[in-house]
């Protein structure tokens, strides 16, 4: 909360538009979409493929233009978000680089922003991840959930106060996805950033955010922000429960109808 007792803005969105331009037409991919967030929460991006999901979330990291429309993620704009070094990031596939050790990997956005590597934050994070035994594995030595594990904590090497997240599960078989979901709530709720999750996995989105924003198929449009009130923090056992199967089935209403 800030002094005047309003809640701290995380992510604010207002008219978001992406048109791509291709030899025959224009295609409208993103149309109009608001959002907003309190700083600090979870927020997952639920709708089809194709849908602009992912182009809604270039865009608030700055490595996509929007056409129109203006968006802010802890009351910064995307470029200075890229400047600062304010964001983690991680994608479905882990861009882990293959030469380099578990450790380096974790270490290397201090590299790119020209720091000083904080060697006790990045044990911490093997620790958080729990990864100690492999600092000095290569990727190639990991499973596919060690090797997200490993990208998730290069994420939040820099201690990022906004976290993006693009199906980082997505590629991974659903038993270890639910593990990694578990594991990947625990650090959120140990760092506190800022999150935008884009997934098309129900059931994910539900299990892990405070609001769950579903899209319309082409051009992505917001069909409605669903609030989830479960407490935290959530397990395994809870997605049996009748409250959070009420929220799945609400989801999946507004996917496929």
């Amino acid at each position: 909360m800030t002094a005047s007792g309003m809640t701290a803005s995380g992510v604010h969105i207002r008219g978001l538009t992406r048109h791509f331009a291709t030899r025959r037409e224009t295609v409208v991919a993103v149309d109009g979409v608001d959002l907003d967030t309190p700083r600090g929460s979870f927020l997952s991006l639920l709708g089809p493929s194709g849908c602009g999901k992912s182009t809604v979330l270039r865009m608030l990291a700055g490595l996509d233009t929007p056409t129109s429309g203006e968006a802010t993620v802890n009351d910064l704009a995307p470029a200075a978000l890229r400047r600062t070094h304010a964001y983690g990031i991680a994608f479905q596939d882990h861009a882990l680089l293959p030469w380099r050790t578990v450790e380096r990997n974790i270490a290397f956005p201090f590299e790119i922003a020209g720091l000083p590597v904080d060697k006790e934050w990045v044990t911490e994070l093997l620790h958080l991840v729990r990864l100690e035994q492999f600092a000095k594995a290569r990727p190639w030595q990991l499973s596919g959930g060690m090797r997200q594990r490993v990208a998730i904590a290069r994420a939040l090497a820099l201690r990022p106060g906004v976290l993006f997240l693009d199906e980082p599960f997505g590629a991974l078989d659903d038993v270890t996805r639910q593990r990694l979901n578990v594991e990947l709530q625990r650090l959120w709720s140990e760092q506190q950033a800022t999150t935008v999750m884009v997934t098309h996995g129900v059931q994910e989105a539900v299990f892990l955010s405070d609001k769950v924003a579903v899209m319309s198929p082409r051009p992505g449009r917001i069909k409605e922000v669903i609030d989830i009130d479960l407490p935290r923090p959530r397990t395994l056992e809870m997605t049996t429960s009748p409250e959070f199967h009420s929220y799945v089935d609400r989801a999946s209403a507004l996917l496929f109808h």
